[in-house]
């Protein structure tokens, strides 16, 4: 039954692609096929490695959620904790996934080594793709790694010594004649709240998967 919902969901996104192809919407037909790939690699990976059903649909839940919602609706701009659902999502997803695959390398092992391995491949894949979105940002200017408004800053750079760090409230910002503090409420930050929040995110994701498999006895 699962596989046939899966199935059935492969072929809704097929004809969508034809639709928009032939409407011109190219944009829209890319983003629809690069959904489509990535469910098919997923049903691939499900027979490789071996994971539940359940997993497999929280992964086409991330991906339609990440390619149509996010990318096509603009989720991620409209709705300001979308990225952290996603993110949180993704932890939970790749360590559910590190079971299976540490099931597959290794016959013994014990319930630490669960937990490490899974943790480790949750953060290893959240710092890979935030390293990804640094480098989309700087290579095509795109804005991947959102802005944030800051209202103070602790640092050494403008410290009197190199004992303690100077806290610096931020009362204006010119930038280009524009007054940042009047605008925006204080200092754009450009993208380290935000990775830090998605890294967070993806380790509360983790956590909760170890948490609720081990409340099954699995652990």
């Amino acid at each position: 039954m699962i596989n046939k919902i899966l199935e059935f969901i492969k072929v809704v996104v097929t004809i969508l692609c034809l639709i928009f192809l032939v409407l011109g919407e190219l944009t829209t037909f890319f983003t629809l096929l690069v959904t489509l790939f990535f469910l098919c690699v997923s049903l691939r990976l499900q027979k490789k490695i071996g994971y539940s059903d359940g997993i497999e649909i929280l992964i086409f839940l991330f991906i339609l959620m990440t390619e149509v919602l996010g990318q096509i609706f603009r989720f991620y701009v409209r709705v300001s904790y979308f990225d952290i659902i996603i993110h949180a999502l993704s932890g939970f997803i790749v360590s559910g996934m590190s079971f299976y695959v540490l099931k597959k390398i290794n016959r013994s092992y014990s319930s630490a080594l669960i937990i490490v391995f899974s943790l480790m491949m949750s953060m290893g894949i959240a710092a890979v793709w935030e390293l990804t979105e640094f480098g989309i940002d700087r290579v095509f200017h795109e804005d991947m790694q959102k802005d944030s408004i800051v209202k103070e800053i602790t640092s050494y750079k403008f410290a009197l010594d190199d004992k303690r760090p100077l806290v610096i409230k931020v009362d204006k910002v010119l930038l280009n004649d524009i007054d940042l503090t009047k605008e925006y409420g204080g200092y754009i930050d450009i993208g380290l709240y935000d990775t830090m929040g998605d890294m967070f995110s993806a380790l509360i994701g983790s956590i909760v998967y170890i948490l609720v498999y081990k409340k099954s006895g699995a652990i």
